[in-house]
């Protein structure tokens, strides 16, 4: 089970993780425990809304039968045109299923914005997690440090002692990645720890994505098993992995 929190990509990412192991002949099943927009054709084969858990799961083996991959919530929240997301109760069931060689949770929000620090409530992390990844958007370097393009600034602020308004350096993002209250808080015992620097279609930003690897080494990254610096939506093809261990 791999759960991705963070901000800046994770819903993309998701579904491009999916595809890629779907290729290789895997069973795959997508899902948030939080929310999610309601996924297109492009994105997953097919969709299961269901309340209760047991329908879920006989629904989703019917759909795996003709798909490597799947989508499943707990419903629809029309007003919005997202999914609800399942409880960890849930998620724990849908793997003890065995349905599915690997399922992927969202388990955090960010409402859009390419970097956050996490509220008390957050992230939703299933115990069963066996890889966590950090997911942020390497856009919001340099950006200033405010609720466009950092979601809770003030709760990042705290965690990184960076001044509201002031921008966003490379070293802040380490901080806030590595920081016991911080993105990966919360992170199932015996997990995998992987970051993922999204966003780095330019040279500038990928250039930024070495520096936070930098930092992420400097300030005792090797308790990660590295990081990936690359573009969520352009797929595996611009993925550089760089590890930690020194």
């Amino acid at each position: 089970m791999i759960s991705l929190v963070g901000a800046g990509g994770k819903t993309t990412l998701m579904f491009s993780l999916a595809k890629c192991m779907a290729d290789c002949g895997m069973r795959v099943v997508s899902t948030t425990t939080t929310k999610i927009f309601m996924p297109e054709s492009s994105q997953t084969c097919g969709v299961v809304l269901e309340d209760s858990v047991e329908r879920l799961i006989a629904r989703g083996q019917e759909l795996l039968e003709r798909y490597r991959h799947i989508t499943v919530g707990a419903g629809y929240l029309a007003e919005q045109n997202k999914m609800k997301g399942l409880s960890t109760e849930s998620v724990a069931a849908l793997r003890a299923s065995g349905i599915a060689d690997w399922i992927i949770v969202e388990a955090d929000g960010a409402a859009r914005r390419p970097l956050k620090a996490p509220a008390a409530h957050e992230p939703v992390i299933p115990a069963d997690t066996t890889c966590l990844v950090a997911v942020t958007g390497l856009v919001a370097v340099g950006k200033e440090l405010d609720d466009r393009h950092v979601f809770r600034p003030d709760l990042f602020a705290a965690l990184t002692g960076l001044l509201p308004g002031a921008p966003v350096t490379p070293s802040a993002v380490a901080s806030a990645l590595l920081h016991k209250e911080g993105i990966m808080k919360g992170a199932p015992v015996g997990a995998c720890k992987i970051v993922f620097l999204n966003e780095a279609e330019q040279a500038g930003l990928r250039r930024a994505g070495t520096e936070v690897a930098a930092f992420l080494r400097q300030m005792g990254g090797e308790r990660l098993q590295g990081v990936v610096i690359g573009s969520a939506a352009k797929g595996p093809e611009s993925w550089d992995w760089q590890s930690l261990s020194k």
